[in-house]
């Protein structure tokens, strides 16, 4: 798959449908959810995914907007499937993979609703220090680097020079 910042909607679902539906199902939600790297980190999967602690969730409206539509299209191609020929533990499977786009998918005209008070536990500083010192602690080298890394990816431009090497 191409860098993530020029990963179109197309790149996302190439080739899923020509999966069998259990393929599918896995490498679905695979690339699903590594639209999320915080949350693979999060919930100990980034050496299951073979991916690295290095990287941040976007909240980029362009990366926002394009997982809302892959999540539409990969409920239409899991709703496509033909249950009735799939044995009871894939159509279980399948439903409940429906199931779970479909909730994403009702969810989106709400991500863009302001919350109405302030939200000290949620707001984005407060996730930033738990991210720091519960979910991606710093325990070696390879934490040091991956902690860089993230600096590194979303540094502002225009802000002071500083070398981040080791």
């Amino acid at each position: 798959m191409p860098p993530a910042e020029s990963i179109t909607l197309d790149d996302l679902l190439d080739g899923l449908d020509a999966l069998s539906p259990e393929d599918f199902m896995e490498e679905a939600y695979r690339r699903l959810v590594l639209r999320a790297p915080q949350t693979v980190t999060e919930v100990g999967l980034a050496g299951f995914y073979d991916a690295r602690n290095a990287a941040l969730d976007s909240y980029d409206l362009q990366d926002l907007l394009l997982t809302q539509a892959f999540e539409v299209e990969l409920l239409a191609l899991a709703r496509d499937i033909d249950q009735a020929k799939l044995d009871e533990d894939v159509q279980f499977d399948l439903q409940t993979f429906i199931w779970y786009l479909e909730d994403r998918v009702a969810l989106h005209p709400y991500q863009w609703r302001p919350f109405p008070l302030w939200n000290e536990l949620g707001s984005l500083t407060d996730q930033l220090v738990y991210l720091l010192m519960v979910q991606q602690p710093v325990t070696d080298e390879s934490d040091i680097e991956d902690y860089l890394a993230r600096l590194e990816g979303h540094w502002t431009p225009g802000g002071s020079d500083c070398d981040l090497s080791l």
